[in-house]
């Protein structure tokens, strides 16, 4: 599931990895995010948003 790939309003301010992998028979979803501007937080908030809404169980921060 790629959550972000086609939405136009996040495509100009970040770029984007996404990967899936399989792991203990669960969807593991790794969203890699570099910063272009000062609206940092409030985009990666809404971001969070989409993926708690999409049925993420849980979300890390390997800085």
């Amino acid at each position: 599931m790629n959550i972000y790939k086609n939405d136009p309003k996040y495509k100009p301010k970040y770029k984007k990895t996404l990967c899936q992998k399989i792991s203990y028979n669960r969807q593991v979803e790794i969203v890699k995010i570099s910063k272009d501007n000062k609206n940092t937080k409030s985009h990666f908030l809404e971001i969070l948003k989409k993926l708690i809404q999409s049925g993420v169980n849980s979300v890390c921060d390997r800085g």
